[in-house]
């Protein structure tokens, strides 16, 4: 497989990331893994760090997660926020988010 090493050093993340179907097409059409992935569900991480185990993983509410503390401060090139299946069964709509981009790597720290 081919790397097309579009971002570099800048961090792949999958959020709501279950078992890592998503995680695994990412890698395949990047060429690389997915550096991190979150999910509030201890199972489907579980099952996600045996399908990626070089991924880092956290239990998280991903709507509670503090994109500079997960990501160490580092950047993020692709944030990958599949569909909120938990929010189907309770009151709370499903929803997409994107994490900002870190403002030290974008240039709106320049004025540019």
């Amino acid at each position: 497989m081919t790397s097309l090493n579009l971002f570099g050093h800048e961090l792949v993340v999958d959020n709501f990331a279950g078992g890592g179907g998503a995680s695994e097409g990412i890698e395949q059409a990047l060429g690389r893994p997915v550096d991190l992935a979150i999910d509030h569900d201890a199972t489907a991480i579980a099952v996600h760090t045996a399908n990626h185990p070089g991924a880092d993983h956290s239990v998280a509410d991903v709507w509670d997660i503090d994109p500079e503390h997960a990501t160490h401060g580092q950047p993020v090139g692709l944030a990958w926020f599949s569909t909120d299946t938990a929010s189907a069964g309770s009151k709370r709509p499903a929803q997409t988010r994107a994490w900002p981009p870190c403002s030290a790597h974008n240039g709106s720290n320049t004025g540019a």
